[in-house]
């Protein structure tokens, strides 16, 4: 069996047409997965002024929640909802800061239009792009403190092909059998365990596909897909007639995730649950170059 949480990030541009690739353009991209109880949005706020700035545009709007139209005050729940879940903590500050009742409810609301389904246990997800130098400079920030690295890998593809990144281990996957067998003398009888006949993978594994823009070929579009995933254990064993077989549990943390970056930029998502009960939550940081 596979336990699956799935979580899906938009960002500018999804769901446009894909255009015809280019397969002699290459993109280059440098992915480094952090794992941290940390909130890093704080340390991008040190570094992106205009992600800093959300703060202030929050506080600014949320005034207008106090206005007696009820129209106005949609009008200024649409606003602050329009800046999407990258304003999620801004927002949430915004509301415990709230000097009055009305103004509390009204966020709270907004918060829970934000988050959907998402469990109220868990932190909160947003995604948000980077320039070159704040890229550069949360990185940098981020070894300082020594904020711990749990995959980097570099990738390099053309427009239109997929590549993949995999690093864990396979294993047969359900329950398995138990056989009679009566040799052909009649003498001897064993009861033999059979394994699954399919197997899965469990680890790390990412799943690109890039499509860049025919207009300019200075942005691309990446299609990605990261799947965390362990064995639970001890592994579970279920009872058969003719005795108990092994019926190894997957636990899976699936994310996708469509950024539109320009040749240089980066894309910083998270945080992310991890795939084992009281694991760490991890984070995406994405650099994409564009090579004609």
């Amino acid at each position: 069996m596979i336990r699956t949480l799935a979580i899906l990030i938009l960002a500018t541009g999804i769901g446009a047409h894909y255009p015809v690739q280019d397969p002699k353009t290459q993109i280059i991209l440098k992915a480094t997965l952090y794992t941290t109880s940390s909130d890093l949005w704080a340390d991008v706020r040190e570094v992106d002024a205009g992600f800093k700035a959300i703060g202030a545009e929050v506080a600014r709007l949320a005034k207008g929640l106090e206005a007696e139209s009820l129209e106005d005050r949609n009008k200024t729940s649409a606003a602050i909802t329009s800046l999407g879940v990258s304003a999620y903590g801004a927002i949430k500050e915004a509301r415990d800061k709230a000097g009055s009742e009305p103004i509390r409810f009204e966020l709270d609301a907004i918060l829970k239009n934000l988050a959907g389904e998402w469990p109220a246990t868990l932190a909160m997800p947003a995604g948000r792009n980077l320039g070159k130098a704040e890229a550069e400079a949360l990185r940098k920030r981020l070894t300082d403190k020594g904020v711990r690295l749990m995959q980097a890998p570099f990738l390099s593809m053309k427009d239109g092909n997929p590549a993949s990144i995999f690093v864990g281990d396979e294993m047969p996957l359900g329950a398995g059998k138990r056989r009679v067998r009566l040799d052909g003398d009649g003498k001897k009888l064993r009861l033999e365990e059979q394994p699954p006949v399919r197997t899965v993978k469990f680890g790390f594994q990412m799943l690109i596909k890039p499509a860049v823009s025919p207009k300019d070929r200075k942005s691309v579009t990446l299609e990605i897909a990261v799947t965390n995933s362990h064995i639970r254990k001890p592994v579970r064993e279920v009872e058969s007639p003719l005795g108990r077989v092994s019926d190894p549990e997957v636990v899976e943390i699936g994310v996708d995730l469509s950024p539109v970056l320009e040749s240089g930029q980066s894309y910083m998502a998270g945080p992310f649950p991890s795939d084992e009960e009281k694991g760490t939550p991890f984070w995406i940081l994405i650099e994409a170059q564009i090579i004609k």
